[in-house]
């Protein structure tokens, strides 16, 4: 068994890029905390020493630290400890006391050794958490500020975009970790390195749990003969450790609530009755602060009602009886309208149709604005979209829906589709209006019907699609289901 404590030494192919570039080097190393006391140095600083030293680079000194991340002790060992002319600093140790070096000396810093995960906290400072023990340390690269661990989306590629003013823009209390690297390296004329950096890619299998575990536990149980740094409380996980993983069963009646954030509820856009879908949208932000909700299941609508909620305490929810299908929404009927309205034999799309649809396509997205209590120009703000870029965008989907519909009433046409006024009647039943008659003539005096009945004809012939093409795409969630429940019928013969 490996003497286990934190860090490994890097091998001489991680190290050599390094060392190629940089001479009159200074080593530190830590004697580790997290191993049984011992009263000799820890052999890891000789070892790299030799190593620079057969690649021919010259090694102004060396100093062993006990607990080299607690800053406080460490300045006062380290001070007019580098001599005069050392041209960067080589730290042995984990991530923590890289970081430490790092924010204590003008010199290009490197990382030395790789740090390893034991599952524990990590160092013995009482200091904030700064480096993550990914066993594929990045300090080199970022000049001693870990992007794990400072970067609070773990960016390893640079920054998001998404900070102001040098803030985060998760935690806005806290500095952008790629600004204060950009900083750093930039200090130390090191900018250059960063940019010529190939993509970095993270590798979760550097990490052999079954050997940190098995180790962690040794110390565990013979912890109480001396201090061997820090608390390790048991993970308690005997009773589920060994188990198989399951499928969490799912309810025959799914209560999704419209409000499940501080922001404001969201408004229903289904009704009793009504079939949905997995992913289907239930409910649009009804303000600024709000989002949209998608069912889960699939299946029908049976209520619109107030439940309790654990956070919110109670509200509008919207309760579906599951009928654990997971159908997928319209997969086909949008496949099939998108490519009718590729095969579409038409240079050129009627510019005042193109100009109706442009102009429904602007109503809908202003309707969902308003609905939500905001403006055009705030929403365009809030995503930085300039404006000609919005309506760029909004002509090239309008032509795309234009191509679609017209296909679809050349379809409709050809198989002699027509709207009946029980179709007509259906769909303002289905819309749940008060006097359906009243409603049918409303719409006929303000000259709107011929738009209900090209739709309804419109809906036809997707059905048609929908019913004579062949399928070419694989609702998986519905497939993977079926090969799991067949497993489990199986099983239980």
């Amino acid at each position: 068994m490996e003497n286990y404590t934190k860090y490994r030494l890097k091998e001489i192919d991680e190290l050599a890029p390094f060392l190629a570039e940089t001479d009159k080097i200074f080593v530190v190393a830590c004697n580790k905390c997290f191993k049984e006391f011992e009263t000799v140095d820890e052999p890891d600083c000789g070892e790299f020493v030799k190593l620079a030293e057969a690649q021919g680079k010259t090694v102004t000194g060396s100093v062993q630290v006990d607990f080299l991340c607690n800053k406080t002790q460490t300045e006062k060992k380290l001070k007019d400890l580098i001599p005069e002319g050392t041209k960067s600093v080589f730290v042995v140790s984990c991530g923590l006391g890289v970081q430490t070096i790092a924010s204590m000396v003008d010199l290009p810093v490197y990382a030395a050794a790789n740090s390893l995960n034991y599952r524990g906290h990590h160092g013995m400072a009482l200091t904030k958490k700064s480096c993550d023990a990914c066993a594929q340390c990045y300090l080199n690269m970022t000049g001693g500020v870990c992007p794990i661990v400072d970067c609070a989306k773990s960016l390893v590629n640079g920054q998001c975009g998404g900070a102001k003013n040098g803030k985060c823009e998760v935690d806005p209390n806290k500095d952008c970790a790629w600004e204060k690297i950009n900083k750093r390296l930039s200090q130390q004329g090191r900018l250059g390195e960063l940019k010529s950096q190939p993509v970095q890619l993270r590798d979760y299998s550097k990490i052999n749990f079954k050997v940190i575990n098995d180790y962690v536990q040794s110390i565990r149980e013979s912890r109480f003969a001396g201090y061997y740094g820090g608390v390790h409380p048991s993970e308690k996980k005997e009773l589920c450790e060994n188990e198989p993983l399951l499928r969490f069963p799912e309810s025959d009646i799914m209560v999704i609530p419209l409000s499940q954030h501080s922001g404001a509820p969201a408004k229903p856009v289904v009704q009793v009755g009504d079939y949905v879908k997995v992913g289907q949208v239930i409910g649009e932000p009804a303000a600024f602060i709000s989002a949209y909700i998608h069912s889960s299941v699939s299946g029908k609508v049976l209520a619109i009602e107030e439940r309790v909620h654990p956070a919110t305490r109670g509200g509008l929810s919207v309760v579906i009886e599951n009928d654990k299908k997971s159908s997928l929404p319209s997969l086909k009927e949008d496949r099939v309208v998108e490519e009718i309205g590729k095969h579409l034999t038409l240079e050129e799309v009627p510019e005042a149709y193109l100009n109706q649809v442009f102009n429904e396509l602007g109503q809908e997205v202003l309707g969902q604005l308003q609905r939500q209590g905001i403006s055009l120009d705030m929403y365009l703000a809030a995503r930085n979209i300039k404006s000609q870029d919005f309506v760029n965008d909004l002509h090239e989907q309008a032509e795309e829906r234009a191509r679609q519909s017209l296909a679809l009433d050349a379809l409709a046409d050809k198989l002699g589709l027509e709207a009946t006024d029980e179709d007509v009647r259906a769909e303002f039943e289905k819309a749940n209006v008060d006097d359906v008659d009243a409603r049918i003539e409303e719409f006929k005096k303000g000259g709107q019907l011929p738009a209900i009945r090209e739709s309804i004809r419109r809906s036809k012939a997707v059905d048609w699609m929908v019913e004579n093409a062949p399928v070419t795409v694989v609702d998986e969630i519905a497939e993977a289901r079926a090969k799991a429940e067949s497993a489990d019928s199986e099983d239980a013969e």
